[in-house]
């Protein structure tokens, strides 16, 4: 039976990795440089992808590492209040938080960054393994949401392969698949029109 201590501590654990994936670094640094909300600008998305477009690589790059690093420091750490093996399941309020950021009014990204940082939290190898797939994709087809899809379905086998049969992980991996999934439906409907912009390379000076 659960004790009392062991349930603050997850419940702690719960808040502290919402309270985290509600940090959009993308919509902090952008104001910041002057870019008027980016939510209103270019896909919608307050992401590094949008951002990445908007002000090049220059600016987008480093925020990407920051949300990659909040996510994978939130596992580790909040993890160790949770219950030996279950840290992956901070996933979801990480996610929840991203998605949903009580920080910007409940306005947020699409949680690929926020994923990336989860897999690499629960498996440094595996989402090495995982990341290399998305890169050879997104170089293929420069579409961000089918390689960041494609990167979540193949964490599980990944994490599988390299930890074993890691329940929690594959659980996670599923979850975060499904969401992104669904965050991305929008991208779908355009790739279906023939209407999502490829990635390119540039560099672009900030919209004021």
């Amino acid at each position: 039976m659960m004790g009392y201590e062991t349930a603050i501590q997850i419940a702690g654990a719960t808040i502290g990795a919402y309270l985290v994936g509600s940090i959009n670094t993308t919509l902090v640094v952008s104001r910041c440089i002057g870019i008027r909300d980016i939510r209103s600008v270019g896909s919608g998305n307050p992401g590094a992808t949008n951002l990445f477009r908007r002000a090049g690589p220059m600016i987008a790059v480093p925020v990407l590492i920051a949300d990659v690093g909040k996510s994978a420091a939130a596992i580790l750490l909040l993890g160790e209040w949770l219950p030996k093996d279950t840290a992956p399941l901070l996933a979801f309020p990480l996610l929840a938080g991203n998605i949903f950021p009580i920080f910007h009014k409940f306005r947020g990204g699409k949680g690929v960054a926020t994923a990336v940082g989860i897999f690499l939290g629960i498996s440094p190898t595996a989402m090495l393994m995982a990341g290399g797939i998305f890169i050879i994709v997104v170089l293929i087809i420069r579409r961000v949401s089918v390689g960041s899809l494609v990167m979540a379905l193949a964490f599980m086998p990944a994490v599988w392969i390299v930890d074993g049969m890691y329940s929690m992980a594959i659980v996670a991996g599923m979850g975060i698949a499904t969401i992104l999934a669904i965050t991305h439906r929008a991208n779908w409907g355009r790739l279906i029109r023939g209407e999502e912009p490829k990635l390119t390379i540039r560099n672009k000076a900030p919209d004021k």
